[in-house]
């Protein structure tokens, strides 16, 4: 980039580049202090501090912006996948205790069946004995 300057300073090892003729526009006058008409040292301090770790740039804050928006995406598709995996699980546990219901109905249905023959046998016994 010819005429630009970078600062070195910032968060996170990040280096700001100003570009000759392209700075950001001054700070309004009394915004971060709340004095109209004032412009304070620490003003504009806080306004170098902010155009140093890019909080002025829009390019900068764009391109956050979509890394950030980027991430959440991953995130709910991560997020989907998980819900259509515990989808399946639930579908498959559902059928396992389905089967498994059925299977035990079954049996019961089978054992008082055969109680009852049982109890029949004890009744032709005993009309046998008396």
């Amino acid at each position: 980039m010819r005429g630009a300057t970078s600062t070195g300073i910032g968060a996170k090892g990040k280096a700001v580049v100003l570009i000759d003729g392209a700075l950001p526009p001054p700070p309004p006058v009394g915004s971060l202090s709340g004095n109209a008409g004032e412009l304070d040292t620490e003003d504009v301090e806080a306004w170098r501090r902010f155009r140093e770790v890019g909080l002025l740039d829009e390019a900068a804050m764009e391109r956050r912006d979509r890394e950030a928006l980027l991430e959440r995406a991953s995130r709910l598709e991560n997020l989907k996948r998980l819900l259509h995996d515990l989808q399946e699980e639930h579908v498959l546990i559902k059928k396992v205790s389905d089967s498994k219901l059925a299977d035990a109905k079954a049996l019961a249905a089978g054992n008082e069946e055969k109680s009852l023959e049982v109890e029949e046998k004890m009744r032709v016994a005993e009309s046998k004995l008396a």
